[in-house]
């Protein structure tokens, strides 16, 4: 008698195997899902970027970040890193990416969606944690209407238990922005990429470094934030973005 893994009966599977679904989709669906897409043939191009790249070197740059804010606030780094990893993850579902400057909560809930799907019944019983993972980027003290009311309670308990965790998500995410952005300037000239990401994310550094201990004194220093004003004020009125329509 021969023993056919294609046979496996789905009891065994589901049993043995609970996360195999969302396990092949991170890897096999981000990778197919460019990144800065607006940016692709614009002054000077950028490095082709998709979003299983982008989710492994966040999570790795969150450990960084998350080892040089430890002396200065205690956070629960396995939430940030479950975050990290899984955050994109609706993404690979729905093939596509949206930049910082086009997001609604419309695509928000989308993504949500398409990641609840593949979780809620593909995850062994562990769907609790990799819920909470994925909504730590949304959580906000209101969150979105638009999405399901147990979705809502979760982030708002987030907001509650977590705040920290929260924003240390917000500051890697926009910290990965920059690296990105800095990347293309420095290695490609690309001025257009990081004036237009700046412009963003500058206001919201500077309120990272009100209100999470650490970020001011080892992420965004007064060195690093001088510079990159400067360079805002000399690019003032140029390279305007315009949003996707």
């Amino acid at each position: 008698m021969t023993n056919d893994s294609k046979t496996l009966p789905p009891v065994l599977l589901k049993r043995w195997f609970p996360v195999l679904d969302p396990w092949l989709s991170i890897q096999t669906k981000l990778k197919s899902v460019i990144r800065w897409i607006k940016y692709i043939g614009k002054d000077n191009g950028i490095r082709i970027q998709n979003s299983g790249e982008h989710s492994l070197s966040l999570t790795l740059l969150g450990i960084q970040v998350l080892g040089e804010l430890s002396p200065y606030v205690k956070l629960n780094e396995g939430l940030v890193l479950s975050a990290l990893v899984v955050h994109d993850f609706g993404e690979g579902e729905i093939k596509k990416d949206t930049l910082y400057a086009d997001k609604s909560p419309e695509g928000d809930l989308e993504e949500y969606l398409a990641f609840r799907q593949s979780f809620e019944l593909n995850s062994g019983g562990q769907f609790h944690l990799f819920h909470r993972a994925f909504l730590l980027q949304f959580a906000t003290d209101d969150p979105p209407t638009i999405f399901p009311d147990d979705a809502r309670m979760i982030m708002e308990d987030l907001m509650i238990k977590y705040p920290m965790e929260v924003l240390a998500f917000r500051a890697i995410e926009i910290w990965d922005y920059l690296y990105f952005a800095f990347e293309q300037y420095s290695k490609r000239g690309n001025s257009m990429i990081l004036v237009q990401t700046l412009r963003h994310q500058f206001d919201r550094l500077d309120d990272l470094a009100e209100n999470l201990p650490g970020f001011r004194q080892q992420i965004w220093t007064k060195d690093i934030r001088d510079w990159c004003e400067d360079f805002l004020e000399v690019h003032e009125g140029q390279l305007i973005e315009k949003m996707e329509a």
